[in-house]
């Protein structure tokens, strides 16, 4: 996609669109929607598509801090913290999203998710276009900073086996409709809603 194209894409997908921001049945102003924003973050299932392709690893993981009264030598310094925490060296700061791999890349995106030192994080299947070995090592990374960080995840997935390894509950959608299982179900009884054939 040449770079005008994307610019014209990105724009679209994140032009502001009308609508009420609500908390506790109180709708929120302007300036409490983005205080609030910054205590929600997303980690995406192909982190690629979220990452600007002209950027090094180091801006799009600082450009999370921006918000935070930071010296330069303070703010690079949190970077390579950040790059340490999901286990990749500061040698990955100059490099691009293209010429990583797709652990990598995810790696990179959880270290952009928790810079701003969110209480919640949605998983939208963060691991599903990983293959077995590197889905485990990413599981295991996102349960360690769980405990570490003392964040809550909103892990979505169709992957029960994925869920029990980081879920205290679970919520099974279909159509729209949310049901919790009773206290006590059993993974093993839950049974994920299937779409019917055509």
């Amino acid at each position: 996609m040449g770079s005008r194209r994307w610019h014209e894409w990105r724009w679209r997908s994140t032009s502001r669109r009308r609508g009420r921001s609500v908390s506790r049945g109180t709708t929120l102003t302007d300036r409490e929607r983005r205080t609030r924003r910054r205590a929600v973050s997303v980690i995406y299932q192909d982190p690629l598509s979220s990452f600007d392709p002209r950027r090094t690893v180091g801006r799009t993981i600082s450009d999370r801090l921006a918000n935070d009264v930071l010296t330069r030598g303070e703010r690079d310094a949190r970077v390579v913290q950040l790059l340490d925490l999901v286990g990749l060296s500061s040698a990955f700061l100059d490099r691009q999203p293209l010429e990583l791999s797709g652990g990598q890349r995810q790696r990179v995106a959880i270290a952009r998710a928790i810079a701003p030192r969110p209480a919640v994080i949605v998983c939208d299947e963060p691991v599903s276009a990983l293959d077995f070995l590197i889905q485990a090592q990413v599981l295991d990374l996102l349960a360690d900073l769980k405990a570490h960080l003392k964040m809550s995840y909103i892990f979505i997935s169709h992957d029960l086996g994925l869920v029990r390894h980081l879920s205290d509950r679970v919520i099974v959608m279909r159509e729209g409709a949310s049901s919790r299982p009773a206290p006590g179900t059993r993974y093993s009884s839950i049974r994920v809603p299937t779409t019917p054939e055509a």
